[in-house]
């Protein structure tokens, strides 16, 4: 791909295109190249609206987590390659971690909210708004109790993710009596629901009508590939 055809794709498009390279088994070094040469600036001036930052992270990090745990196996056994920066993105390198929680959910690595005279202007201009917990419904940390993997579009997101997260509450949320049996995402997010209440708000808004919670365990067995 020329200069001038490089510059014409959108970074949403990119992050987009590099996961369906890793879907059709690919060669990704190319584009990753890409995606780390970005300047900051036509990064932040393509990510204006929480449509197009959603859409560009979680394509990015079902990427690199499918990359990643292909690449370093061991290291994805031992969990390191969330922490390890090992994701390259307009100059910069983090990890997945630090995508999902600064990029997605406005939160530092403890889940804490990270208070905006903290936040550095080169994340600041990049990472969303507004915290939309069915994030985490979209996002594949390649392990077996993860949601499937899909590719999203700024001008798809919302309907998108509402599938995403009917599909797999669907399949993931068991009612016993009075007691929703949940994965265990929404234990480890449960501020991005508001606590207990906000969660039982939450499933109850999709049809899961219970008063209390019981969080099954998480099967972080090795799962890559699991495309919907």
């Amino acid at each position: 791909m020329g200069v001038s055809q490089t510059m014409a794709v959108k970074p949403a498009e990119m992050s987009a295109e590099l996961l369906e390279t890793v879907r059709n088994r690919g060669e990704t070094e190319q584009l990753e190249q890409r995606l780390a040469e970005l300047s900051h600036e036509r990064l932040a001036d393509s990510l204006r609206s929480d449509r197009q930052r959603k859409a560009f992270w979680i394509n990015l990090y079902n990427a690199e987590a499918q990359i990643l745990s292909g690449r370093r196996p061991l290291l994805r056994r031992l969990r390191i390659i969330y922490v390890a920066p090992s994701v390259r993105v307009a100059g910069r390198r983090m990890s997945l971690q630090r995508v999902e929680s600064n990029m997605l959910r406005r939160k530092t690595i403890f889940g804490t909210h990270k208070p905006h005279w903290l936040t550095g202007s080169w994340e600041r201009r990049v990472r969303i708004e507004d915290v939309d917990p069915r994030v985490h419904f979209a996002l594949n940390c390649a392990a077996e109790s993860c949601p499937p993997i899909r590719s999203y579009t700024p001008e798809e997101i919302d309907e998108q993710l509402e599938v995403a997260t009917r599909s797999y509450l669907e399949s993931e949320v068991v009612v016993e009596g009075q007691v929703a049996k949940v994965p265990r995402l929404f234990k480890w997010y449960s501020g991005d629901f508001e606590g207990r209440d906000g969660v039982l708000d939450f499933l109850d808004g999709y049809g899961f009508r219970a008063e209390r919670i019981d969080f099954r365990s998480w099967d972080w067995s090795i799962s890559t590939r699991e495309f919907a």
